[in-house]
């Protein structure tokens, strides 16, 4: 519908005649929110693409997990909260083998932390805490890579601002999507950010068997690295604030020994876990909607 206006998107949608329509964008670039504002289907959602209420009467569901909204927060949220029963969101995977890779530490002699999320979630508080960890760990390095480079300078003035001069790296765009999976190979521990989590970015280290360290969050979207942990069964890569999210990174960091065992989890269980287990995920897809639908 991309070429269609509103009143003739609207025209097609409804010609469709939907039971439920799923919104995936909400207030994300290019949004047609508009269209569900003259009440396209009898039943709909908002899920996944927007970890966040839209505060739209008519949107009338928000699906979503208990580790993501309380049950006393239901008044924060315009929408009705569905829960699924493990993960709001699952992972399909990639058609690239898995193989174990060895700790980078081991190999270079230093720690090498390293992020993937869209530069525009690295907030002044992120900088100032990744900055205390590395001057915390010792030699260690920040690896960092985004698809806006423009952005590279201003980051780095802002690490140069908190005292980190020689730690990071920028990688460039990979044009290829098994290179930029390939480059979580160089990266011991990913730093997720925080209060806007990173999701794809946290999905793709774990597949690749590295583990996300992120924090506690307030709502939807700033519990989504909580929810990932939680179900990937790393409650301990879950600081409970900043302070503890620096102690962490530098107590794990500390313990190569710890930190390979967490590591071999991470590969171990990723698969097994609810964050890759796409059939079960979708058969709990499917019974939540029907339910809706049937109700």
């Amino acid at each position: 519908i991309t070429s269609l206006n509103d009143i003739e998107a609207i025209n097609k949608i409804r010609n469709d005649q939907l039971d439920i329509l799923i919104d995936l964008s909400g207030f994300s670039s290019n949004h047609r929110l508009v269209l569900l504002k003259n009440r396209l289907a009898p039943i709909q959602m908002s899920w996944c693409g927007y970890n966040n209420t839209l505060g739209i009467e008519e949107v009338d569901y928000l699906i979503t997990d208990r580790n993501l909204i309380y049950e006393n927060e239901h008044n924060e949220y315009s929408e009705k909260i569905i829960y699924l029963p493990q993960i709001w969101n699952c992972h399909s995977g990639y058609d690239i083998k898995r193989l174990r890779n060895d700790l980078p530490a081991s190999k270079n002699n230093y720690i090498t932390f390293g992020s993937f999320n869209n530069f525009l979630k690295i907030n002044d508080d992120v900088i100032k805490v990744w900055s205390l960890i590395l001057k915390n760990v010792p030699n260690s390095k920040l690896i960092l890579k985004t698809s806006i480079p423009i952005a590279n300078t201003t980051i780095l003035e802002k690490f140069r601002q908190n005292g980190i001069v020689d730690s990071i790296e920028f990688l460039k765009f990979s044009q290829s999507f098994e290179e930029h999976l390939n480059e979580y190979k160089k990266i011991d521990i990913a730093l997720d950010t925080f209060p806007w989590n990173g999701v794809t970015t946290s999905f793709e280290a774990i597949w690749m068997g590295v583990p996300v360290l992120t924090m506690q969050g307030f709502n939807f979207n700033s519990r989504c690295g909580e929810s990932i942990n939680k179900n990937l069964g790393l409650k301990e890569l879950i600081a409970e604030n900043q302070q503890d999210y620096v102690a962490k990174a530098s107590l794990i960091s500390g313990n190569k020994k710890k930190l390979e065992e967490i590591r071999n989890q991470v590969f171990m269980n990723a698969l097994e876990s609810p964050l890759f287990d796409g059939k079960k995920f979708s058969k709990s897809f499917f019974e939540c909607i029907q339910n809706i639908h049937k109700n």
